[in-house]
C-alpha cells in the first residue's frame, strides 16, 4: 500500500515551532488499513539518523514507514531547519579603568556566539571572549564589541558604544633649579618620571607661568636675570585620554654677588725742605740763665690715728625648711601597659587600652601648629580645597606630603575621605625605602605590567613584604588587617621591632587615616 506524507511547511527558522507532519493511506483494492501505526525516521545531511524530530539547524529527510498486519508501505520526503537572526549585543559594566565589561544578547547562549573587541574602532588582539578587563590604554576611549552567530544562528551586529572615564593622573613634577643659583640663562626641563600612571608620561603638554602669568606653552623654560626672585610655576596636561594636571612652583633665587672697592691709592707726603743754616756772624749767644732757687719741701702734717670700725653684727642663722615629703610613685595603670602602641586614640596623648591601630585623633591646634613649623610653614589650605586647617588629620597629612609619600589626586584636591587601594600602601612603603629598583617582576596575574604600581608591588613581593604565592588584587580598597600585616611585614624587612597590641578589623581606609597610621608609623622606625 502506499502512502503519502503531508508536511505543514518544508522549512521554518530554529526555535520557531517545528513542522507538522501528516501521513495518509493511498487505498488500493483491498482497502486501508484502519489500526496501522506509522514510524518516522529522520536523517541529516550528514546520514545520520534519529526517531525523534530534530531541532538544530540543517537539512533533513524523514522516512514514514505503515506498521500493519495486513498493509505494507513507505514514503520519503524533506524539509530544512533554518538559523535565527541575532540581535544586536548590549555591553554592560562601569566604564572604568581596571573594571570588566561584559557583551549580553538575551535569549541566546554564548556557546552560540563569538565576539570581537574594539578600542575607538580599532580592533582588540586576542579579545574575542564575551567579556573585557578594561586597562590603561582604554582610559577616555570609545569600547565597543560585535557579536557574530554560529549554528543556529546567522548575522553579526555591533554594540553601542561606552566611554570609559578618563583616568585621574597623580604624582609629582620635578625641576631642578640648583644651576640657577650659579648662572644666568639656564634652561629648566621639567622631569615627568614621577607621573603616574606610566602611560601618562608619554604626549601630554606644559605651561609656564612668572608670577601666575603665562609666559609660554614649550617643553623647557630658559631663566634670564629678569626672573630672579619670582615665582615660576609649570603645569603638566597630559594625553587628553587622562584626566587632571601636576605642577611645580618654584622661587628663582639667587644671591647678587658684592663688588668690593678698590682703597683709595694714599699720595705720599710732601718732603719738608730743611731751612737754611745761618752763618755764625748770624747766631747771636744766648744769654745764660741763671739757675732758681731750690724751694725747700714743706714740713710733714701729721695724720689723725684711724678709727677702728665697730664690730659687724653676725647675722641670726637661717632656719632651714623641713625637707619636702616625697609623693609616693603611682600605681601602673592598666592603660599605662600601651604606652609603647604605635596608634594613639584621643588629645590627651594617653594610648587606648584597647590598643587600636586605626583610632581616629583629633590634634590639637597647638599640635597642628608645631607641625606646620616642623614643615618649612607649608599651607595645605593653600594648595587643596577640600584640608582645612582646623581638620584633625590635618598635621598628619602635611607630614606625608611634605616627605612625598602621598599627593593630592589632582592639584587642587587631596580628597580625604577617599578609600586607599592595596596598590597605593605598596607604593607609600616603596617611597619609604627610596623606591628601590628591582628586575624581577612579579608574576602575580592580576599586576598590569609596566603599570604605576608594577615597581612597588614587584620589589615588596621580592623583600616579602606582600604574600607573592596570592593574587594581589591591587585596585580592591585595603583593609586595616591587610594594613597591619604589610606594616608589620615592612617592619621585620628593615629590621624593626613592630611587637605592639594591635586591634584591626576588615574595614576600609581612608586618604585621612593613612596618613595618621603612616605618619605614627615612621616615629617607630625613623
Amino acid at each position: 500500500m502506499d502512502i503519502n506524507i503531508e508536511l505543514s511547511s518544508n522549512n521554518f527558522t530554529y526555535g520557531d515551532e517545528p513542522i507538522t507532519i501528516v501521513t495518509n493511506q493511498i487505498p488500493l483494492n483491498n482497502g486501508i488499513d484502519e489500526d496501522a501505526t506509522f514510524e518516522y525516521l529522520y536523517t541529516n545531511q550528514n546520514g545520520e539518523t534519529s526517531a525523534t524530530m530534530p531541532t538544530d539547524v540543517g537539512k533533513y529527510t524523514v522516512t514514514a514507514t505503515l506498521k500493519s498486519n495486513t498493509h505494507i508501505g513507505e514514503s520519503t520526503t524533506s524539509f530544512e531547519i533554518m538559523p535565527k537572526n541575532i540581535t544586536q549585543p548590549d555591553v554592560v559594566g562601569t566604564p572604568q579603568v581596571y573594571n570588566t565589561l561584559t557583551a549580553v544578547i538575551e535569549d541566546i547562549d554564548s556557546q552560540y556566539l563569538t565576539y570581537q573587541w574594539y578600542r575607538n574602532g580599532m580592533k582588540l588582539t586576542n579579545e574575542t571572549a564575551g567579556s573585557y578587563k578594561l586597562d590603561v590604554l582604554d582610559s577616555g576611549a570609545n569600547i565597543t564589541v560585535s557579536a557574530t552567530g554560529n549554528k543556529n544562528y546567522q548575522g553579526t551586529l555591533i554594540s553601542n558604544f561606552v566611554e570609559v572615564s578618563k583616568l585621574l593622573i597623580s604624582g609629582q613634577l620635578l625641576v631642578d633649579i640648583n644651576e640657577i643659583e650659579k648662572s644666568s640663562n639656564v634652561m629648566l626641563t621639567p622631569d615627568v618620571s614621577n607621573v603616574f600612571p606610566v602611560e601618562a608620561q608619554i604626549g601630554g603638554s606644559f605651561e609656564w607661568y612668572v608670577e601666575d602669568v603665562l609666559v609660554t606653552t614649550a617643553s623647557s623654560y630658559i631663566i634670564t636675570d629678569v626672573d630672579v626672585n619670582k615665582s615660576i610655576k609649570v603645569v603638566y596636561t597630559p594625553d587628553e585620554m587622562f584626566a587632571g594636571t601636576v605642577d611645580n612652583i618654584s622661587i628663582v633665587e639667587r644671591e647678587e654677588p658684592e663688588i668690593e672697592i678698590e682703597p683709595e691709592i694714599e699720595t705720599e707726603p710732601e718732603i719738608e725742605t730743611e731751612p737754611e743754616i745761618e752763618t755764625e756772624s748770624e747766631i747771636e749767644t744766648e744769654p745764660e740763665i741763671e739757675p732758681e732757687p731750690e724751694i725747700e719741701p714743706e714740713p710733714e702734717i701729721e695724720l689723725e690715728p684711724e678709727i677702728e670700725p665697730e664690730p659687724e653684727i653676725e647675722p641670726e642663722p637661717e632656719v632651714e625648711p623641713e625637707p619636702e615629703v616625697e609623693p609616693e610613685p603611682e600605681l601602673e595603670t592598666e592603660e599605662d601597659k600601651y604606652t609603647n602602641n604605635l596608634f594613639l586614640s584621643s588629645t590627651t596623648n594617653k594610648v587606648s587600652p584597647t590598643g587600636n591601630i586605626f583610632a581616629t585623633t583629633v590634634s590639637s591646634t597647638e599640635e597642628i601648629e608645631e607641625s606646620i613649623e616642623d614643615e618649612s610653614q607649608i599651607d595645605l589650605t593653600t594648595i587643596f580645597v577640600d584640608i582645612a586647617a582646623s581638620a584633625w588629620y590635618y598635621a598628619d597629612v602635611l607630614n606625608v606630603y611634605t616627605k612625598g609619600l602621598l599627593t593630592g589626586v589632582s592639584s587642587t584636591e587631596f580628597a580625604p575621605n577617599d578609600n586607599v587601594t592595596r596598590s597605593m600602601v605598596a607604593s607609600i612603603i616603596h617611597r619609604i625605602e627610596d623606591e628601590p629598583i628591582v628586575y624581577t617582576k612579579s608574576t602575580t596575574t592580576d599586576i598590569v605590567a609596566n603599570s604605576w604600581y608594577d615597581m612597588p608591588v614587584s620589589w615588596a613581593m621580592t623583600v616579602g613584604i606582600i604574600d607573592e604565592t596570592a593574587k594581589f588584587r591591587p585596585n580592591d580598597y585595603i583593609t586595616q588587617d591587610e594594613l597591619a600585616t604589610m606594616l608589620y611585614n615592612y617592619a621585620n624587612y628593615i629590621g624593626v621591632d613592630m611587637s605592639y597590641d594591635i586591634d584591626t578589623s576588615d574595614e576600609t581606609i581612608t586618604r585621612a587615616e593613612i596618613s595618621t597610621v603612616v605618619s605614627r608609623f615612621l616615629e617607630i622606625i625613623e
